[in-house]
C-alpha cells in the first residue's frame, strides 16, 4: 500500500486514512474496522488484484477469522454501504478482488485536511 497518501477521492467517494473516515457524497458513513482496511487496501491501489488470503493478511487482526469466505462477506457488506460506488469493487474470477472506479471516478490524491 502507498503509505505516503493520506486520502483519496473518486467522484463522490472520499477516503481519509488518517482519520479513518469515509464519505459518500459528503455524508460520513460508518464502516467496521475490517471494512475500512479492506477498502483502503483496494482503493489506494487501483486496478491491483488482491487474493482473499492477501486481504486476510493485510487486515491481520487477531479477532478476524482466517476464513477466505469471510472476506466475501465483508466485501458484500462494503459494497452495500458504498451504494452506487460498491460496484467499483470487482471480482477477478479465480484471483480475488480489485478496485476499479468508473471513468468518471477520476482519482484525486488529497492532503488529509482537504478531505472533509
Amino acid at each position: 500500500m502507498k503509505e505516503s497518501l493520506a486520502a483519496v477521492s473518486f467522484e463522490g467517494l472520499k477516503i481519509d486514512r488518517g482519520t479513518e473516515n469515509v464519505w459518500l457524497d459528503q455524508t460520513n458513513i460508518a464502516l467496521t474496522r475490517t471494512e475500512f482496511h479492506i477498502l483502503c487496501l483496494l482503493a489506494f491501489n487501483v486496478d491491483q488484484t488482491y487474493g482473499r488470503r492477501e486481504i486476510i493478511d493485510f487486515v491481520n487482526d487477531e479477532h478476524y477469522p482466517a476464513s477466505e469466505r469471510t472476506v466475501d462477506v465483508h466485501i458484500n457488506g462494503l459494497r452495500k454501504k458504498l451504494r452506487q460506488y460498491g460496484s467499483w469493487i470487482k471480482v477477478v474470477r479465480g484471483k480475488g478482488y480489485k478496485f476499479q472506479p468508473s471513468s468518471e471516478g477520476i482519482r484525486k490524491e488529497l492532503p488529509s485536511d482537504e478531505i472533509s
